[in-house]
């Protein structure tokens, strides 16, 4: 199903806008993934403290 979205959307398209399609893509997943453990991490810190790998270490900033 996918292959087939896919496909038909770039079958006409040149490469140098699936270039940047790609790189919008990269550039969204990227920046928005990491930002729920930012998050996390900035707000619920004491919460989130015993999953932590090294939990005596604190944040610098």
């Amino acid at each position: 199903m996918e292959e087939r979205l896919w496909f038909s959307y770039s079958a006409h398209k040149s490469d140098y806008i699936l270039y940047t399609d790609n790189c919008l893509i990269l550039f969204l997943v990227f920046s928005l993934v990491p930002l729920p453990c930012a998050l996390v991490e900035l707000y619920w810190f004491d919460a989130v403290d015993r999953f932590k790998l090294q939990p005596r270490v604190k944040r610098s900033f």
